[in-house]
């Protein structure tokens, strides 16, 4: 009987061995996953941010600029007697992304515009004629900006008259533009 019980004894120090090596095994393992997944977390993050900082590098200077041949017009004396006048300005995108012009309208039911980009013409945009449309300039591209001015809108005008085209960009520096024309109206 002595026999039997040292060798159950011996037995259960064996199986506590084993756990004891099979917990540290376990433990050793959970802690391999736990660093494993820190790095993958760690790479991720590294990735992440380089794709971030490449991506905002790349897109530097990706911005449309509008730039404007004028903002200021004087159109001189225009008189009734020979009717509407034209002049025309011109709008170049200098920038990297695609210029968009949009809420294109003028103060006065006298002036109107539209602008011809690729050879392709615009609706008329005016005081009361707002079409629902914007203009898109490529980068690296011009657009001409035609202006109309109808002196008989106001038969009994004389003298300095000011008018305004307004409308806004997506350009950072020129989100709104006021086009300004200057004209001296006689008979």
């Amino acid at each position: 009987m002595g026999e039997a019980k040292r060798e159950k004894k011996r037995l259960m120090k064996i199986k506590k061995i084993e756990e004891r090596e099979e917990r540290e095994k376990n433990q050793k393992h959970g802690s391999l996953i736990k660093k494993g997944a820190f790095f993958i977390v760690f790479i991720a993050i590294i990735a992440i941010s380089w794709f971030a900082i490449t991506g905002y590098m790349n897109n530097i200077g990706k911005s449309p600029t509008a730039e404007f041949s004028s903002k200021d017009i004087n159109l001189g004396d225009v008189s009734q007697a020979k009717g509407t006048v034209k002049t025309e300005i011109q709008i170049s995108n200098k920038g990297g992304g695609i210029l968009i012009l949009s809420n294109i309208v003028s103060s006065c039911a006298c002036t109107t515009t539209f602008f011809e980009i690729n050879g392709i013409n615009s609706p008329v945009f005016g005081m009361h004629n707002n079409p629902v449309y914007s203009p898109e300039i490529p980068a690296g591209s011009m657009a001409k900006m035609f202006i109309y001015y109808d002196p008989n809108v106001h038969g009994d005008l004389r003298g300095g008259v000011t008018r305004t085209i307004s409308f806004n960009t997506n350009d950072p520096s020129n989100q709104t533009v006021q086009i300004r024309i200057e004209l001296n109206q006689t008979p």
